[in-house]
């Protein structure tokens, strides 16, 4: 069962394109191409998703073995 963790919450200001700023975080997730299960996310406050790839690939890594291992990885960006 998930444990929820309460914390103060503090946002932060990020450029967004076409100029000006925005309080937002930086979510990724990571999915099995073929069952398009989620099987890892973050959260952070990095506004460049070039600074979260090894984080999510650090997660991949702690899987547990009955998930079987990570034969390709594929990064693909979605601008929202």
């Amino acid at each position: 069962m998930p444990r929820l963790l309460s914390a103060s919450v503090v946002t932060f200001c990020m450029v967004v394109s076409g100029g000006g700023f925005e309080q937002a975080y930086n979510a990724q997730a990571s999915v099995d191409t073929e069952t398009m299960l989620i099987v890892g996310n973050h959260v952070s406050q990095n506004p460049n998703d070039k600074q979260e790839v090894e984080p999510a690939l650090v997660e991949l890594d702690q899987l547990p073995e009955s998930l079987g291992k990570v034969e390709k990885q594929l990064i693909h960006l979605i601008k929202m």
